[in-house]
């Protein structure tokens, strides 16, 4: 399953005012998937191209490459556009139900009262709905002083194509305007889209179209629409801002639409064909979907790729998109060599500890064995028999036979203590008779082993291995 993951900030951070220097075309990147790079060395991103004048159109034919720092990366690419690809896209009217929307200028002199302002918006977003695909989402809500709702005037998030937009303007302020005075503005929006966004959480691609004149009660903040989206990784926001001049608040207004693509217009009249000219955005005229497959291989942990479309003087280009670790897979042959190499290393790591370990050992044994002669020829006795302990809490001590018996167990009061809880406190003994010596198990409770058998009495001949418990030890003259 693709797992999208947002490239850059959810809200396009570009807005397009009356007045002022014109923007530069680009690219935005709305999101990236690599999932299937390590496999096929495939890319997938979804591209929003545009510039100053709306929307770029036609660049599914045109020329896309990849940069890599300040390398262009050899690659094969295909777009296609957004109506050609399944993006779900949910898109929501948001219409003005305000005191200054739903009243009327003063009479004319020839005239009746003319047409109030929320009549030129429903005939401005008739006009906009037209251009909407019947497969996206709508809904069409209201706000007014006191409250606002994302769904009133469509009942739900609906297919396009079951969605009409109102025409009756009493009907529209029946049902959405509550007599309040001046709304929160951005407490009140902020609200109703988080609402609308909740109702259709599996879409990719969300449109606001925001109807305002910057009225407000409360300050609105340029960054009003961060975490609308909470957390998102494979979706983003899109916003659009038609703001009324006329007996409106400039200020809010430039705040409102700093998130996303907007405009004022001086008076109401004009409110229909600046709407109108909103429809190429919503339709997502220039929205791709840009498949590259990578023919030079690209490795790194944090990898910053630059889209390109077009050639020449017309080239586009979009801010470095960090798209996280990039891991191409490697082939048979250098998984082949790298498992064989690895086995060979573990191998020789494992024979040289082995030989490492039976030199210390074999050290630790001829300084065992010589610190035992040295003891016994320092002892006087009948006998130069000695014990060395091979295994157990005493391993690599040296036990000498004295006398004519010797009494072994855990007890210190033997002649040889060890300090094994499996050893008895007085186990056995070794009997040294006429240059023989004879062990005896003394009624032990896990008995006396004689290189391996239980034996109640036996005798000893150099070399022979003597078991108490845990404890194991032989058996040197």
């Amino acid at each position: 399953m693709k797992v999208f993951r947002a490239a850059q900030a959810s809200l396009i951070v570009l807005a397009v005012a009356c007045v002022g220097s014109p923007a530069l075309a680009r690219l935005v990147v709305r999101s990236y998937d690599t999932s299937s790079y390590p496999e096929k060395g495939i890319l997938s991103f979804v591209v929003d191209a545009r510039d100053e004048g709306g929307p770029l159109e036609g660049l599914a034919r045109g020329d896309w490459g990849l940069q890599y720092g300040e390398a262009a990366l050899k690659v094969s690419a295909a777009a296609e556009g957004y109506r050609a690809k399944e993006i779900v896209t949910s898109i929501l009217f948001l219409v003005p139900a305000t005191p200054t929307f739903s009243g009327s200028d003063e009479p004319d002199v020839a005239k009746d009262r003319a047409s109030t302002p929320l009549r030129y918006v429903l005939e401005g977003l008739q006009t906009l709905k037209t251009q909407v695909d019947d497969k996206d989402f709508l809904a069409i809500g209201c706000y007014d002083g006191a409250k606002a709702d994302p769904v009133r005037l469509s009942d739900g998030v609906k297919k396009a194509g079951t969605v009409t937009v109102p025409t009756d303007v009493q009907a529209v302020t029946g049902r959405c305007s509550t007599g309040g005075g001046t709304p929160r503005l951005q407490t009140l929006l902020a609200q109703a889209v988080k609402q609308w966004i909740a109702k259709k959480a599996d879409a990719q691609r969300f449109v606001v179209v925001l109807v305002a004149d910057g009225n407000s009660s409360e300050a609105v903040s340029p960054t009003w629409w961060k975490g609308l989206l909470g957390d998102s990784e494979n979706r983003w926001l899109e916003l659009y801002v038609v703001g009324l001049e006329d007996g409106g608040d400039l200020g809010n207004l430039t705040a409102l639409g700093q998130g996303g693509v907007s405009s004022t217009v001086p008076v109401r009249q004009n409110l229909p064909s600046e709407l109108a000219k909103l429809g190429p955005w919503v339709s997502g005229s220039g929205v791709y979907a840009v498949t590259y497959v990578l023919d030079d291989p690209v490795r790194s942990k944090n990898a910053e790729l630059v889209l390109v479309a077009g050639a020449g003087k017309s080239v586009q280009r979009s801010d470095p998109a960090s798209v996280g670790r990039l891991e191409p897979k490697r082939s048979w042959v250098g998984v082949v060599i790298l498992v064989v190499g690895s086995l060979v290393g573990i191998v020789l790591v494992v024979v040289v500890i082995r030989l490492v370990m039976l030199l210390m050992a074999s050290r630790r044994r001829s300084r065992d064995e010589e610190a035992a002669r040295r003891a016994a020829q320092a002892n006087e006795g009948p006998s130069r028999g000695h014990l060395l302990v091979r295994e157990g809490p005493c391993a690599g001590q040296t036990f000498h036979l004295v006398g004519e018996v010797t009494y072994m167990g855990r007890s210190p009061d033997n002649h040889v203590s060890l300090s094994d809880g499996s050893v008895g406190k007085r186990h056995c003994s070794i009997t040294i008779k006429d240059r023989s010596f004879q062990v005896e198990d003394l009624q032990s409770v896990n008995g006396v082993f004689l290189n391996g058998q239980r034996v109640l009495k036996a005798f000893l001949k150099d070399g022979d291995s003597i078991r108490l418990g845990s404890s194991e030890m032989q058996f040197r003259l």
